[in-house]
């Protein structure tokens, strides 16, 4: 009789942890939708913006800062295109846990003084199939003066969640880098300019 109240109490321990995992699966994809379609929104005002802001002279100006759009109340530094992901995302200036949520992140750098490191989410519609890029394929970046910046990936590596030196170091131009699904890895795409 022991053994059988003790068989019901884990079922249903057990029934309840799956509900749990269940419910926490369908949160993150909904999350992942939300995500994707603000990103689709803020992509296309972004654009707009930039086109209006493109510089007809064929004298190109390299800024020191880049220079930002505001879209709702948060600064926009332009978007990034990966075609093979077919993927195209805005990309906010600063970075931050609320930030990540809406759209990949400014972690660190510049793009004009190639050290630009940009972080996002690992939602599938944004960086959550960046571990599937290859060396050579196409990553551009354009600024808010519609100025495009071509990339190819030359390396992809997982690192430690905590290697943040290790995740600064190098001269790569731009790196873009996710968290893997359980958390504790970065992966990490080293890209060169072209």
């Amino acid at each position: 009789m022991k053994h059988n109240k003790r068989g019901i109490c884990l079922m249903i321990l057990g029934s309840m942890l799956l509900l749990g995992a269940i419910a926490l699966f369908l949160y993150n994809g909904w999350q992942d939708k939300q995500a994707e379609k603000i990103s689709k929104t803020t992509v296309n005002m972004l654009n707009n913006e930039i086109r209006k802001n493109i510089d007809s002279t064929d004298k190109v100006v390299i800024p020191k800062a880049m220079g930002t759009i505001s879209v709702g109340n948060k600064a926009y530094i332009g978007t990034i295109s990966i075609p093979s992901l077919n993927i195209e995302l805005p990309v906010l200036e600063k970075w931050s846990y609320e930030n990540l949520k809406l759209s990949p992140c400014v972690y660190k750098g510049n793009i004009y003084d190639n050290s630009m490191i940009v972080i996002a989410h690992n939602y599938e519609s944004h960086f959550g199939n960046i571990g599937n890029l290859n060396p050579g394929d196409a990553v551009y970046f354009t600024d808010t003066k519609g100025h495009t910046h071509s990339f190819v990936v030359a390396d992809i590596v997982n690192m430690d969640g905590k290697a943040v030196e290790q995740m600064e170091k190098g001269s790569w131009d731009l790196t873009l880098f996710t968290c893997t699904y359980g958390g504790k890895q970065r992966v990490t795409v080293r890209c060169i300019r072209e």
